[in-house]
């Protein structure tokens, strides 16, 4: 990928507006919507680089679920568990557990 697809990339990623971008880097509009729609490499870096994003961002919503599980108000703990009962059922993700464990206590087993 040529260093101004890359460019185009970063701040697309970023959140930047195509016509923004497009001043930046010097080319048209048209040419970053044809990276975007007809350059198999650049949509390929752009779907890993948002799949990333999106990965990290997941750790991070269920730490915070965890953070609210454990520490927040009654109220935040309802909403916090009724929302991954929701996403369990929605995605009929199986889990058994036999004994429910603290973070300390998982940790404590792998070392």
């Amino acid at each position: 990928m040529n260093e101004k697809k890359a460019k185009a990339l970063e701040l697309l990623i970023k959140g930047n507006s195509i016509t923004s971008i497009a001043e930046e880097i010097g080319v048209g509009r048209c040419t970053i919507y044809r990276w975007i729609n007809n350059d198999e490499e650049f949509r390929e870096a752009k779907k890993k680089s948002e799949d990333i994003i999106l990965d990290n961002l997941y750790v991070v919503a269920l730490t915070e679920l965890e953070e609210l599980l454990y520490n927040g108000s009654n109220y935040e703990k309802i909403q916090c568990a009724t929302q991954i009962l929701k996403y369990k059922k929605a995605n009929d993700v199986n889990v058994k557990v036999e004994k429910a464990k603290t973070v300390d206590e998982i940790l404590a087993e792998l070392m």
